[in-house]
């Protein structure tokens, strides 16, 4: 490097010149920012994918994250040389009519004395078939020097610009391919586009790397065999792996000119522990007296492993409790299976001789205590209420006007209404583009200030039907039968629900479903067989279906019991149901009698008092 540096002290400059010298020169692999040694056959571990992204094609979704520390040996400073890397990837996905996608996101770290290097990338791949994959990564690579190990005659040395260096992108590709259950094999090659990582004014681009490797089951036993040719030289790897599938594994090999023992522990569902150790059998190319790797991998289908070995089906058949009905592959559960109605009937009695303004001067919760009994306001859908205003303005030649303009409309509405209404409103109008949205908005007396109102939320978002406006009735003035200018009606009927609606949660309860859903269907159905609801799709089943309790023609169930399953078609032709879980429907009939008389006592004024009785 042709840089300026101000002299350093011997000790200082021997101890990074050997470390760099080991780093660049010592460790092939670093210059491609891989330190990773596994077998890019080998479906059974959760960094395969860093060397194959078409693994990942082939295994459950994962998350790993780990950390190697290389002792160079040569120089003082011990384990300051680290590589940590992440994985977190998934398979089997749906894009659009396409299925069988996977994709997810990778990353090292490389830590030395004198410079970091990362690397980033993000891979996607397809199966192809039952027993093929093919995927490729794609990301970029950073190499930059540690400012603060060099003295530099000026800040602004010319050398700094050299002390970092970008390289996008950098290409990749694997196949991984299981031509018998014993068997899997698979080649990647990694830098197709030879990326230049050159920190100076020369080139020096990175050199393709290829690598080929086959993993064979015997029973609780594994075989691994790899080749991979890099930086000009081709190394082959051999290891032997015992494991039990509910404890973990235990491998050792030899490649790479390094001797390796591994070792992985399945702490709970889905979660393992691993810990590794290379010795290198070559220290002048490795300049490395061995490497300590541990890390954690999270299996986000909780198995025990990233894929469940096909070779060990009738040993597993053997160990464990009989295989799961397909019937409930799929479990459904409902967050509620109990709705209670209450349905309250209260009758009021005035006695005629109040005032107006002694009814108007009573507390007003003496005739509208309890829960929500005030009397039902008119409601009608905001997409519905703006077309008949409009109808009406065009029929009786505008009887009011509004601003045509948007910013007009903006501009009268803050004549009126505080900044955080007007928030509100923006807000409630961006939530009606949600089809599970449903609510009621209570609108002024006055019809300009209505239709101003309906106005102003079209244009943040579409009006629908889902938006229930209520006018209140609040411009006539008190009469005898109104407290402070509300009706006060004779009768009230109100409903409460325990429960509004009703979640329903799915999850898959096989550990490993061969054969997905082509179409499924969620009933619920009365006790007679009737079907209330029938949600159908194809292919995937959604995670939670949300349900209001009501029957086709919209009113609430009546009381009973009912029952709800998932019904679902495999794409082996069979048809399977799962079993029929309860939902039960309760109401409760409660009679209020509140009435307003009035008593005279000895010491004081006349005043009236209500008695309130419940049956």
């Amino acid at each position: 490097m042709k840089c300026t540096f101000a002299l350093m002290t011997m000790n200082r400059m021997l101890r990074h010149f050997i470390a760099l010298l080991a780093v660049l020169l010592g460790c092939g692999p670093v210059a491609a920012q891989n330190l990773i040694f596994a077998n890019v056959a080998d479906r059974g571990d959760a960094r395969a994918s860093l060397l194959n992204p078409a693994v990942a094609m082939m295994q459950d979704p994962l998350f790993t994250l780990g950390s190697k520390a290389l002792h160079y040996g040569v120089v003082a400073g011990g384990l300051d040389l680290r590589n940590s890397y992440f994985n977190l990837s998934t398979s089997n996905r749906s894009i659009g009519k396409f299925d069988h996608f996977g994709y997810g996101l990778q990353g090292q770290v490389l830590q030395t004395p004198l410079y970091n290097a990362v690397a980033m990338y993000a891979i996607f791949g397809k199966k192809l078939h039952e027993n093929f994959a093919a995927g490729v990564n794609v990301g970029f690579i950073n190499r930059a020097f540690d400012r603060g190990q060099f003295m530099l005659e000026a800040e602004d040395d010319p050398a700094l610009a050299r002390l970092s260096k970008w390289v996008f992108p950098d290409l990749g590709l694997g196949v991984v391919a299981v031509p018998h259950r014993y068997v899997t094999v698979a080649f990647s090659v990694a830098h197709l586009t030879r990326p230049d990582i050159s920190m100076t004014a020369e080139t020096v681009r990175l050199a393709r790397a290829f690598s080929l490797g086959a993993a064979v089951g015997m029973g609780y036993f594994r075989a691994l065999i790899g080749v991979s040719h890099d930086e000009g030289e081709t190394l082959p790897t051999l290891g032997f792996e015992s494991f039990r599938p509910d404890l973990g594994f235990l491998k050792v090999a030899f490649g790479r000119e390094a001797a390796s023992l591994e070792g992985s522990v399945y702490v709970m569902q889905g979660v393992s522990l691993s810990y590794r150790y290379n010795h290198p059998m070559n220290d002048l190319r490795l300049a490395s007296s061995g490497s300590h790797e541990a890390g954690i991998a999270f299996n986000f289908r909780k198995n025990r492993t990233p894929y469940e070995p096909e070779w060990l089906k009738a040993e597993y058949a053997r160990r464990e409790p009989p295989a799961i009905n397909p019937a409930t592959a799929f479990v459904v559960r409902s967050v509620f299976d109990t709705l209670k109605m209450v349905d309250k009937f209260i009758y009021r009695k005035i006695d005629p001789t109040f005032t107006p303004k002694e009814l108007a001067s009573l507390p007003a919760n003496i005739l509208f205590s309890a829960d929500s009994l005030e009397p039902v306001l008119a409601e009608t859908g905001a997409q519905h209420l703006l077309f008949n205003i409009e109808a009406a303005i065009k029929d009786a030649a505008k009887k009011f006007e509004i601003p045509d303009d948007s910013v007009g409309i903006v501009h009268a509405m803050r004549k009126d209404h505080t900044p955080g209404y007007l928030e509100f409103l923006r807000d409630l109008a961006k939530q009606m583009k949600n089809p599970k949205f449903h609510t009621r908005l209570i609108a002024p007396a006055d019809e300009k200030r209505v239709y101003l109102l309906l106005k102003y939320l079209s244009l943040y978002g579409p009006l629908n039907n889902r938006l229930e406006i209520a006018i209140r009735d609040s411009a006539q003035k008190a009469e005898p039968d109104r407290l402070a200018g509300r009706k006060i009606p004779e009768f009230v009927f109100h409903r409460e629900l325990s429960a509004r609606v009703d979640t329903f949660k799915f999850a898959l309860n096989l550990t490993d479903l061969r054969r997905g859903p082509v179409t499924w269907a969620f009933i619920v159905e009365d006790g007679d067989g009737n079907e209330l609801l029938n949600y159908a799709g194809e292919k995937q089943i959604p995670h939670r279906y949300v349900w209001d309790w009501r029957a086709p023609d919209g009113e609430l169930l009546q009381p009973g019991a009912y029952f709800y399953y998932i019904r679902w078609k495999s794409s082996d032709g069979q048809t399977y149901t799962s079993p029929r879980k309860r939902l039960v429907v309760s109401r409760e009939n409660r009679r209020i009698a509140i009435e307003i008389m009035r008593r005279k006592d000895l010491t004081t004024e006349p005043r009236a008092t209500a008695t309130i009785i419940v049956n």
